[in-house]
């Protein structure tokens, strides 16, 4: 490593994040994230579309959908699991396929503290006015991850039902 930096080699290092122990029994093996999608209007006033869990299906290393991960719904008022999980393919799951826990009813830890988190970022750069947010939490605290334009419009619509559309058009 020490050559690499001499030489000038491009690379990134990063601090490996781990889960919480609740998030990490629930799907063991990749780093399990929540994505908040928030949308901005004209008015600047700050609408949360959607929350979900992102999480791996037990083998791949990744929370990525596209990579067989798989996402529930957060209800956000409650903090907990709503309804199934899914994956590519509109693939449904009511438990986990590697840790076999089921999703609805699953409460999701220190999820007040993601959307606190949120609420005051969002005005950090009011022209990205619909994006995805990537939070970890992780077991010294919550990690803003990144930010995501456009949020992933494949997941967020499958994991929160069709009518998406519709609530965002009243926002206009």
């Amino acid at each position: 490593m020490e050559q690499k930096i001499i030489t000038g080699e491009q690379f990134i290092i990063e601090e490996i994040i781990t889960n919480c122990e609740k998030l990490k029994n629930l799907a063991p093996g990749s780093l399990n994230t929540i994505r908040i999608v928030t949308v901005l209007d004209r008015e600047k006033q700050l609408h949360i579309l959607a929350a979900l869990l992102r999480m791996g299906n037990g083998v791949a290393l990744t929370d990525n959908y596209h990579d067989g991960g798989m996402a529930c719904v957060i209800d956000s008022e409650k903090s907990i699991l709503k309804g199934d999980a899914y994956g590519m393919n509109c693939a449904r799951y009511e438990v986990h396929p590697y840790s076999h826990i089921k999703f609805d009813g699953f409460i999701i830890p220190h999820f007040d503290e993601c959307i606190s988190i949120i609420k005051e970022i969002v005005y950090y750069e009011p022209d990205a006015r619909y994006v995805g947010w990537d939070l970890a939490i992780a077991q010294n605290g919550i990690e803003l991850l990144e930010g995501n334009i456009p949020p992933g419009e494949d997941i967020t619509q499958i994991a929160s039902g069709c009518g998406l559309w519709y609530k965002m058009q009243a926002w206009k």
